[in-house]
Order: C-alpha cells, then structure tokens, then sequence
C-alpha cells in the first residue's frame, strides 16, 4: 500500500541523519496508535538511506520479556566487542558504555539503530534507552524509538523515562496521526470499496486499511481481525499451520524453526512470504504486523495451542538449538500446561530480572512462578522465600499495597517454621511497608514485636536490623530513639554488616535533624558506606533523604549533585520509590526557585500516576502550595483534602508545610476562615522539634496578625522576618535563590517602595494572587498602585501572554518545541520554558490536554 501523509515525517528523518552523519546525534521518539504505520514509516526510510549502517532490535509483546532484549539483539549483529560482553556476566552499565561505542564507526558513517515497540520493553531496556540518550548527541547515530503513546499514558515507569529522554537537546519527537478521510477515500475507490465504510471501521489507520483492500471481494465486516481471520484462511493448510507456529513462537525465528513446530516441510514458508503474511529480515521470519499475529493466535483452538507451545517449549529447551531465554521457556512452559518446567525457568528468569535491575519483570516472572508452584506442591520454606522476594520486588516498584499483602502471606508461613532469622528478616520488611503506607501505629508494633525477636540473640545482624527499625518508627522521645541507633551502628559496625549502618545512620541523621541540628553531613555519610557496600537500596534511599533534608534546610545549589547522582541510580538500579521521593523534593525546588508552574506541572504529573501514600504526601506538599500560588480554581478544597490527609499520616514533615500553604491562602485572599484552633494547636504541639518548618509556619501565621510564640533560635531567613527586618529576610531569601519568598518578605514589610519591588517580582513569576496581594497593600499605605498584568494578558480567558498564546496555537498545529523554537527564532529552552507557562496557565499536564483546552477556549479568544 502507498505510503500517504508521510513525507514531512521522512524529511524530517532525512534532516536528522545527516545531522547525525556530522557528529550531531539524535534520537526520535516515533509514537502512534497500534497499525498507525510506525513501522512502515522506517522502513521507507531505510530505503531512503541504505548506505547508513542499520542496527536493528524491537521488545517482545506476548509474554514477560528478557532484560535488555533489544540490546541483545542489535549485540548479535553487531558482533564485536558489544556481543562479547552481552555473553558475559558484566554489569550492565559496561553492556551500556560499548553499545554507545557501537554507535560511532571509524569509517564516520552514519549509524540507524532502530528500537521498536519500547512500550513492551523492560525496565533495564528502558534504563538503557536513557542511558543512550544522554550520550548520542556525542555520535554519529540516528537512534530510533517506536512505541505506542496510549501505552506510555497508562505506564508510569514508561511515561516518565518517555518524558525524561523527551528533555535532552538531541531528542526530538514524532507523534504519527491517521489518514486523513480523503487519503482514505483515495485507497478505497482504487481498491473497489466504499470510502465512507472503509473510513469508518478503520478510522483512518493504515494497518486496518490495508487489511480491508487485501480482501476486496468481501464486504466490509465490523472487525479487521475478521480480516485477518479471512486471509489466513485462503492459506494452504501446511502454510496456516506455519502461520500459527509463527503466532506462538511469537518473536521473529529462522524458518526451520518454524517449520520444526508447525511439523510442516519449510519450503512452505515460500507461501507465506509471497502472501504477506510473514516477511524475512536477517534470516527470520515474522509476522508483518502484531496486530496480524494476535488475531491469528487468538483464534487458535486451545487443543492446537497447546500442542504447538509443547513443540516449541520441546525444541527450545533442547542444548544448542535456537536462542531462546528463561522468559521465553517459562511462557512456553505454561501455555503447554507443564507447572514444573514452568516453575524452574520461571525463578530463572526472576534472578536474571534482578541481576538487571529489572524489578518490575522480576515480580511478574515470580508471580508467574509461584502460581506454578501451587500446582507442584513446593515446600513451605521454598514459597515463602519467594514471597519474601516478590514483596521485596514489589516495595521497590513503590507498590506497597502489594508488598504488604505478600508480606502477609510470608508470615503466616514463617511463624510456622522454625527459623527464627528468616521471621525476623519478614517482619523487618513489614515494618517499612507499613511506614511507607501510612501506619506510623502500626508499623510501630511491628517494630516492636521485632526488637522483642532478638532480645535471645544480642549479638546478630538480625538484632541490629531490629534496633535500627525500632529507632526508625517508635513513637518514643527523640533521644531514646537515637539511642537506638546508636547500638544499632555500634553492633552493625563489629558484624562489618555495612547496609545496617547505612540504614541506621541516615535514620540518625534525620532524627537530629528533627531535634534541630544539622543531619546533612551524617546522611552524606551513610550514602558513601552503601555505595561502597554495593547496598543498592539504602544508598537510593539515602540519595533521596540526603535531597529532602537539603531541600528543607534550603540549600540547594550545594546539593544540587544530590539530585542529579540520586535520579541515576535510582533509574540505573530501578528504585522508583526513591526516585519519587527525588522527583518530590525537586518539585518544591522548582517552587523555591520561582518556577511555579513548572513545579505544579512536574508534581501533578507523578500525582496522576501509582504511587505510595508516603510519596502521594510528598507530591502533594508542592502541587498544593504552587496551585495556590498560581490562584487555581478548587484549591481551597484541594488544601483541605491535603489537610486532613497529612493531618491522617501523624507526621509533622508533612502536615505543618500544609498549613503553612493554609495561611498563604488566607493571606493571598484575606480569608482566614480556615485559619482555625487546630492549626494552632498544631503549631504548638511541634514545639522543640521540626525547626525549618515550624519557623515557615511561624512567618506565614505572624503575616496573618496571629499573636504566635517566636521558635527558639529559628534558621535564617525565618528568623530575620520574625524579628521584624524584611529587608534582611529578602536578602537571605534572594541568596538562596528564592525569589517568591524574597517578595513575600518585602510585601510584608509596609515600606510603599519594598512593596513595589515584590509586586515586580510577582509580575515576574507569573503569581498574580500575590502580585494583586501587593497592590493592594500598596494602595492600603497611600502609595501609588503598581500597574497590573498587561492588557493582553488579561484579554486571553487562560490568562496566557501575548507569546503564550502564539506558543499554544503552534502546539494545537503539532508542532515539537524544536519546531516551536524554529518558527519563532527562539531557543528550544525558551520555548520549554514557555510550554510549561501554557500548561500550568490551563490547568493541565501534558500537550494533548493543552490542546483540548484550546479547542474549549476558541469561541471566546
């Protein structure tokens, strides 16, 4: 079928690789529905540029995939030094270093590689896509990534590694749309077929459309997989056989292969081919489309299914003959009904997932494997170790739902046996689930019942663990708690056990930094002892602690490091539980710093996707303070949503910042009816303790006229606006880089020319309330009032700026800010700045919402 609407695209590709040809690297996110052409697009490509060295690898669609199968794949083309190591046990960041060198030939050639469909990829493959993309500016490579964009919308993990490489300078995007209905019209007149009813079951994709005009004589069923059905079925039937052992083989495979599990002569495959039901590429044999080997696989009789994966498990696991992993064993296994083979490859498979920091398909191979060994009847210690794995898995994920389930499973097993470490290693577990879940109370019984465990073996690591959780989550006096670490470190250090010390000593340091001392400098340390313990977690953990803390001390260039060390490791190690806690505490930078909408934007973005309770409150603390800023509509429920829930937690870190966005509120709108007993008493129960955030309290409730008790000794710039001096406080404020907070100190002042300035950096910011707070208080002192938002401002109904505006209308045209840039003779980062404008300004978190709005807004623009 021609390839119509497409000829912007492949210029555009065409740019790209002679960019790259020059030493300019780029990588091309290529998205669009299922069957919107992808594909097809590339390899017009290819022909295009035949002379460019092509590397070649696509994620697996129907079963839990290998690691890092796409590299593996482009590894055995290669050849070389990439192959070599993809044999070998290597870390994978050494697998990551020679894939990047694999991109520049010495010849200066240019290099395609291609990773198709990524939405179906792992999250080693995902992280090694990160990794490429911060590099491949530096080559003479054209990177390619096909995925689905519905699929990332709904995929957390996929959606923000998407977004993430989205940010680099060499990354541009392509989102394919469908035809047209004239191109569509087109097609099917010259195939004989009625354009409104081709139009209207294919809605304009190709794929369909191109099954519909294969069976002209036919009329127009309801579903294309009908279609589909229909032209396997003219098949001979040794080539339908073949066609249905392509299906479950599932990923491209030589055609004897094939041939050897359909049972069939593979001359057959010849049928095939010539039909364009199967095409060759490198010796292997695939269907042409997923969505083709889905309807034939899906229409398989189960007797015929399971004949054929027993084939194909059978051929598979045979030494030498094809190259087929754990995964693929394990798939086949199950779909031939064999629990045993299953189970084996199965846990395979999990500890090949681990080795790559691959937890997500770790946790689905040992689901897979534990169903199994309910058929097998493996012993009690054996599940149980798998459970305890898989809620580990899970925790990592930051699925603490699950891990707590599964953890309860684990001990109902454990407190039958007589192991008493493993108990203790379960109920450690459970202890950081329900912490992470909420349930200070209960998380402090399980502690508890931990410390009372160990009291018979004083001098384990398994004692250790309990006095460092204990210390952790005991609702105790801050110094008895301490104390517990204290012996917590003390024993952990005479085992050599390095992650209990880690563990322990970050714990310590945020206590203190709790009773008002600085804990920066000890969870500094803990970070260095995991990262040499090879403690993978707990230097993630610390990673995100070590942010936190500097955050809420406001010292953010000095650890600015700290955010950038912590989102690799946690995306090199996959510990999205730590990564989100990094993404939150980055959020309320962007809101020190001024860049509102962009912090609202971010945290709105993780809020709208799974996520723990603990880093939902984390999110929360900026989302809410930033929409309050920005004077959105509903924030006063919002507030009081956020209120009671991190009033729930019983944690002071998150309640007290939430009712200091309370009194913002109050002060921007000159009610404080929220502004009730229970917050003040709030306030004073922290008393002694939480020193940063009770002073941000403090101010915001003395801006209110509130008649509140100085905090003893509170940090600077607090301190100089509680004693009265605002233009010292404005000054601290400004030379940590924290131009709301500078204004906020110099409209509180009531000097008419302190005034002025804040309402000049309000305009700035883009915070109107408080901008409009200002005048105001402006006018209240007699002075002149400050001139409001330009008219052209005003004049848009979203508020958007002259700039703004025209920045959105080239987003409704499609355009990437790349493009955006171009058009407007500005640079990408202006325009990345602008885009964020246009996204907060309309109360939405991504560009397809943007232009909904826009549509919503056209009668009165």
């Amino acid at each position: 079928m021609e390839l119509l609407e497409r000829d912007t695209y492949l210029r555009a590709l065409d740019e790209y690789v002679a960019s790259a040809a020059d030493g300019h690297g780029r990588l091309v996110l290529l998205s669009g529905d299922a069957g919107i052409g992808k594909t097809s697009l590339v390899d017009t490509f290819r022909d295009r540029h035949a002379d460019a060295t092509w590397l070649w690898g696509a994620c697996d669609a129907s079963f839990t995939p290998r690691p890092l199968g796409p590299l593996f794949e482009i590894a055995t083309s290669v050849g070389g030094e990439l192959a070599a190591l993809a044999r070998e046990s290597v870390e994978r960041n050494e697998l990551f270093a020679a894939s990047v060198r694999a991109l520049d030939r010495p010849d200066r050639r240019a290099v395609v590689m291609v990773v198709e469909d990524l939405h179906w990829a792992d999250e080693a493959t995902l992280d090694w896509l990160s990794y490429v993309a911060r590099r491949v500016g530096r080559t003479r490579a054209l990177v390619i990534v096909t995925y689905r964009q519905s699929e990332a919308a709904r995929d957390a993990v996929l959606a923000g590694v998407v977004g993430g490489v989205a940010s680099h300078g060499s990354t541009r995007r392509m989102v394919l749309p469908p035809l047209s209905a004239e191109a569509t019209t087109r097609l099917a007149v010259e195939g004989g077929l009625d354009p409104e009813r081709v139009f209207s079951v294919s809605g304009g994709n190709p794929f369909y459309v191109r099954e519909l005009l294969a069976d002209p004589d036919r009329e127009v069923p309801t579903s294309v997989a009908d279609v589909v059905r229909a032209r396997v079925a003219r098949h001979s039937p040794a080539a339908q056989r073949l066609l249905a052992a392509a299906a479950v083989l599932s990923r491209p495979a030589t055609a004897h292969l094939i041939a050897s599990v359909a049972g069939v002569p593979v001359a057959d495959i010849d049928e095939c081919v010539a039909h364009g039901a199967l095409v060759e590429g490198d010796g292997r044999y695939a269907f042409d489309h997923e969505l083709t080997r889905r309807a034939v696989e899906r229409s398989l009789p189960a007797h015929q299914a399971l004949e054929l994966h027993r084939t194909a498990y059978a051929l598979l696991s045979r030494d030498g003959v094809g190259d087929a992993d754990h995964a693929a064993l394990a798939h086949h296994a199950q779909h031939a009904d064999d629990p045993r083979a299953t189970f084996d490859h199965a846990c395979a498979a999990a500890r090949e997932a681990r080795r790559f920091h691959s937890t997500r398909e770790g946790a689905a191979h040992l689901e897979r494997a534990l169903e199994a060994a309910d058929r097998i009847g493996v012993d009690d210690q054996v599940r149980a170790d798998l459970l305890d794995e898989l809620s580990v898995l899970y925790g990592l994920n930051d699925s603490w739902e699950d891990a707590l389930a599964t953890n309860t499973q684990v001990l109902r097993i454990r407190r039958r046996a007589d192991d008493a470490a493993a108990l203790c290693n379960s109920m450690r577990h459970r202890v950081q689930c329900l912490w992470r879940l909420c349930q200070p109370r209960a998380a402090a019984i399980a502690a508890a019942e931990l410390l009372a465990l160990t009291e018979a073996t004083p001098g384990t690591s398994e004692r250790a663990w309990a006095l460092a959780y204990h210390g952790f989550v005991a609702d105790d006096p801050l110094d008895e708690r301490i104390a517990e670490l204290d012996d917590a470190v003390r024993l952990a250090t005479e085992l050599g056990n390095a992650e209990v010390v880690a563990h322990a000593m970050q714990t310590r340091g945020f206590l203190r930094e709790a009773q008002g001392k600085d804990g920066l400098p000890e969870v500094e340390r803990a970070l260095r002892i995991a990262r040499g313990s090879r403690a993978d977690a707990q230097a993630g953990r610390a990673f995100a602690n070590l942010y936190e803390l500097a955050v809420i001390r406001l010292r953010l260039d000095e650890y600015e490091w700290a955010w950038a060390e912590g989102v690799r490791w946690c995306e090199e190690h996959e510990l999205r539980t730590w990564g989100l806690c990094l993404d939150a505490s980055r959020a309320q930078v962007l809101l020190r710093r001024g860049q509102v909408g962009e912090a609202v934007l971010l945290a709105g973005r993780l809020l709208a996707q799974p996520a723990s309770e603990m880093n939902r409150h984390h999110l929360r603390l900026p989302y809410v303070t930033g929409r309050v800023r920005r004077g959105s509509p509903g924030i006063r429920a919002e507030l009081a949503s956020a209120r009671e829930q991190a009033r729930a937690s019983g944690d002071p870190e998150w309640l007290l910042p939430i009712l200091t966005a309370v009194c913002e509120l109050a002060w921007l709108t000159e009610d404080d009816i929220d502004v009730d007993d229970e917050l003040r008493r709030a306030f004073a129960a922290t008393a002694g303790s939480h020193p940063w955030q009770r002073a941000e309290l403090a101010v915001a409730l003395r801006r209110l006229g509130e008649d509140v008790r100085r905090p003893e000794e509170p940090p600077s710039p607090y301190a100089e606006e509680l004693r009265g001096d605002h233009r010292a406080a404005a000054r601290a404020w400004r030379d940590r880089g924290c131009p709301y907070e500078a204004a906020m100190a110099l409209a509180s002042s009531g000097e008419p020319a302190a005034i002025e300035e804040a309402v000049a950096v309000f305009q700035r910011l883009g915070t109107e309330p408080a901008a409009e707070k200002a005048r105001r208080l402006l006018r209240a002192s007699g002075a002149r009032t400050a001139r409001g938002p330009r008219r052209t401002t005003k004049a848009h109904p979203a508020g958007l700026t002259a700039r703004e505006a025209e920045v959105l209308d080239h987003l409704v045209d499609g355009l990437t800010n790349a493009e955006i840039a171009d058009r407007l003779v500005l640079s990408t980062r202006t325009v990345d700045h602008h885009v964020s404008a246009v996204l907060a300004k309309l109360g939405v978190t991504n560009r397809a919402d943007a232009v909904r709005r826009a549509a919503e807004l056209a009668p009165s623009t």
